[in-house]
């Protein structure tokens, strides 16, 4: 019969010599953090996208942009407003801002990993990481920078016109109070389905429908949102048909964030659901153009001499 001793692994003296590892480059992968009440700061992000990201604030955001800048390596834009505050009108407006850019991004290439919390700090909502999955230019690798252009030999300020088509679909769903549901830049169609699901499986019905700040509003009875004994069931099954009734309109659920100041103890998370278009390669390449920037001559760009 072998002893106790006789079982245990034999250890020497000599260093553990780890397994080696080949550190791959991050330029495929960046992040956009949502911090304070009014600041959107973007980590390992090429200039195309931060230049991407300023077009996509001036077109979402209800208010101007009131700095912008370079911040311990990251680059970090201040607007006017308090979009992460949460309160009144500018809850419609903040998913509609976050809208802009997972639009962006998504046409520019960048898939979405995940939005996540991944601080305790107070002053900073969910970070969102994305992955580089599209095919980039040598034009667009480029380091020029934002806003600026060279003519005869000058740095001169520049003028993006809007992309009007980012060849990509989405909306937002967002959950307020206890019993409210706001439907945000979704079509009637969308609208239709979530009503659809509503009425089907929470029994205490709608309340009310109404505009809200440029969103559709939805009032239910009693707390879906703060759900006791059966309501809780309810409450995920409602969730669970909005979510099949979009999917059959070729949505799906892109992304989950959180949005509001962490002493909120009410918050809950936005849903955005996407839905990518059909688009021919030369109305997708023009698009592109004017995403990037692109060229004056070709794409509109406006010069402010």
């Amino acid at each position: 019969m072998s002893s106790f001793n006789e079982k245990l692994p034999a250890y020497t003296s000599e260093p553990f010599t780890p397994p080696t590892f080949v550190r791959p480059k991050a330029n495929k992968i960046c992040c956009i953090t949502l911090r304070d009440t009014d600041r959107i700061l973007l980590i390992n992000a090429p200039m195309q996208v931060i230049r991407s990201i300023r077009l996509s604030i001036l077109e979402s955001w209800y208010k101007p942009i009131q700095s912008e800048g370079e911040y311990y390596g990251g680059y970090e834009f201040k607007v006017k407003g308090n979009p992460w505050r949460g309160f009144c009108a500018e809850t419609v407006h903040s998913r509609k801002l976050v809208l802009g850019i997972l639009r962006r991004m998504a046409f520019l290439g960048w898939k979405l990993i995940q939005a996540s919390d991944v601080t305790k700090s107070r002053c900073e909502m969910d970070s969102l990481f994305f992955e580089f999955i599209g095919e980039r230019s040598d034009e667009e690798e480029g380091d020029d920078v934002e806003g600026m252009e060279d003519v005869d030999g000058e740095r001169r300020e520049i003028k993006l016109e809007a992309d009007q088509d980012t060849g990509v679909e989405m909306f937002a769903l967002s959950f307020e109070w206890w019993d409210r549901l706001r439907v945000i830049e979704g079509s009637p169609e969308n609208i239709a389905a979530i009503k659809d699901a509503l009425q089907t499986v929470w029994t205490k019905g709608i309340q009310l429908e109404k505009d809200y700040a440029g969103s559709y509003e939805f009032k239910l009875g009693g707390s879906p949102f703060n759900p006791w004994k059966w309501d809780s069931i309810e409450a995920r099954m409602m969730f669970i048909q909005i979510l099949a009734n979009l999917k059959s309109q070729g949505f799906s659920l892109y992304a989950s964030i959180d949005i509001s100041p962490k002493q909120q103890d009410e918050k809950i998370e936005s849903w955005f659901f996407k839905r990518d278009k059909v688009k021919d390669e030369g109305t997708a390449s023009r698009a592109r153009q004017h995403a990037y920037g692109g060229d004056d001559k070709k794409t509109g760009l406006l010069v402010d001499f």
